[in-house]
């Protein structure tokens, strides 16, 4: 320690008590010109270079998470001449689209009859990946989802599932009609397991196939030239009361060649039968009622 003496400020007024080694220090030797070299002392634990010591810093785990969920939407048309169509979407026959926001009625279609999901191209394949939000009834009445897939030359593959959530794994939907068509190409259509209702498939030139699930399922049937016509879950006699219209699920897939194909959607690829199921009941109630819708 320097302890300076007031009243002077020669180097001879500064006395130092002891040097480096401890030992008491002449007061009339010379001041060394650069001071003693600095003799660090021990590193902080955990820290170079002699920084305070601190806390490491936190590592934050990144946080990940798949792709953003994919906004509800309705009355959706997407048409081109030319080139192929795939995408996927998320249908809520419950939203209500601003007028100026519609697309414009296809032939044949008014407002009543207006699609929830509308597929069109002249030349090329549409892939489809639709997904129905559950609604018990919508607010314009309607009594079924509509959805089209349409195409010239090409093929059509049409995947149909319904969302639900932990709090509610069978949840109510509205029954739903698709219809996909191609002049030339092969129809695929996966439906949801809670699909109840009829199936139709033609084709010229292939056939009609249904995996092993969906053919554990099959009702009644009936092969009439190159359709095959299908009832797919259980019966209820009151939904065809007095020769009503059949307002539950229904898929129509119609192609001029190629074969038509029809699975679950969450079962893996399977090899379809090739013929039908052999469960055709040509007596009674469901004969007459058959008879009646086609």
């Amino acid at each position: 320690m320097i302890i300076p003496v007031s009243g002077s400020t020669s180097k001879a007024d500064y006395l130092e008590t002891t040097n480096v080694s401890g030992q008491p220090k002449d007061v009339n030797s010379p001041l060394p010109d650069t001071p003693p070299p600095y003799s660090p002392g021990p590193e902080p634990h955990g820290m170079p270079g002699g920084t305070p010591d601190m806390a490491p810093p936190t590592t934050w785990a990144r946080r990940t998470s798949g792709p953003p969920a994919q906004r509800p939407t309705n009355m959706v048309s997407a048409s081109k001449l030319s080139g192929s169509i795939k995408g996927s979407w998320v249908v809520d026959p419950a939203i209500v689209i601003p007028a100026p926001l519609l697309p414009n009625l296809c032939p044949g279609e008014t407002e009543e009859t207006r699609r929830n999901l509308y597929l069109k191209t002249n030349n090329g394949a549409i892939a489809a990946e639709v997904t129905l939000v559950p609604r018990a009834s919508v607010r314009d009445g309607r009594p079924r989802v509509t959805l089209a897939a349409s195409t010239l030359n090409g093929s059509v593959k049409f995947s149909l599932r319904e969302a639900w959530t932990r709090d509610n794994p069978t949840p109510t939907r509205l029954p739903f009609k698709l219809l996909a068509d191609s002049l030339n190409g092969a129809i695929s259509i996966s439906i949801p397991r809670s699909f109840r209702g009829i199936i139709v498939g033609a084709t010229f030139n292939g056939s009609v196939k249904l995996s092993d699930e969906v053919n554990a399922q099959v009702l009644y049937e009936k092969t009439d030239g190159r359709a095959r016509r299908i009832f797919i879950g259980e019966f209820d006699q009151e939904d065809f009361a007095a020769g009503s219209e059949w307002l539950g699920d229904e898929v129509n897939a119609d192609t001029k060649s190629g074969s038509v194909k029809i699975r679950y959607e969450d079962e893996g690829e399977s090899s379809p039968d090739e013929g039908g199921s052999n469960k055709t009941r040509s007596q009674g109630l469901l004969t007459k009622i058959w008879g009646s819708i086609f």
